[in-house]
């Protein structure tokens, strides 16, 4: 019976017994039982015995079970994040934006390590998904306005001068390096 295997599996967790909880999971996914809920569940196990790359591979099972499902990119983004595997986080933490739109910190987060790497078209991009949640960013503009000077794929002065002076009126602590930057591009 699936729904008591289930039941037996939650139990296992919530007891700290993971060994049999894993076991339990197996023996689901192994009856027919194999979805969302085994694969995630599977995946946070493992991500609790620190083999991430096999948790890794599970959570993306479960993503494409239910793709709508934000839940495996944040385990995932805490993971990478803990490993300092940027450019898997970087990943994950574009397909946790998507799903989680109201959120500032994740595509601020996501425009930052995009913007380390320079890649301007994404800074844009992400950067622009920021801006509607939290409009009153002075870093946010000041990433902006270097994305827009950029060839990403052509530059955009004009919107990187607003983004500057956007930034001077959100009270910007760098004050000085923002006037230098306007006087450049003026």
């Amino acid at each position: 019976n699936k729904t008591a295997t289930v039941v037996r599996i939650r139990w296992a967790r919530r007891k700290g017994k993971a060994a049999e909880a894993e076991k339990l999971l197996r023996k689901l996914m192994a009856s027919g039982g194999d979805g969302y809920f085994a694969r995630f569940e599977l995946g946070r196990l493992l991500l609790g015995q620190k083999k991430l790359k096999e948790a890794a591979r599970e959570l993306d099972a479960a993503k494409r079970f239910d793709p709508e499902r934000k839940a495996p990119y944040q385990l995932l983004v805490r993971a990478y994040r803990r490993a300092k595997q940027k450019n898997k986080l970087i990943g994950e933490l574009k397909g946790l934006a998507e799903r989680n739109q109201q959120s500032y910190r994740i595509p601020m987060e996501l425009t930052m390590l995009l913007a380390e790497r320079k890649a301007w078209k994404d800074v844009r991009d992400y950067g622009q998904m920021a801006y509607y949640v939290y409009p009153a960013s002075a870093k946010l503009h000041q990433l902006l306005a270097e994305a827009y000077e950029q060839p990403a794929p052509k530059t955009d002065l004009k919107r990187a001068l607003w983004h500057l002076e956007t930034a001077l009126l959100c009270k910007s602590k760098e004050k000085k390096a923002i006037h230098g930057k306007l006087a450049a591009l003026y």
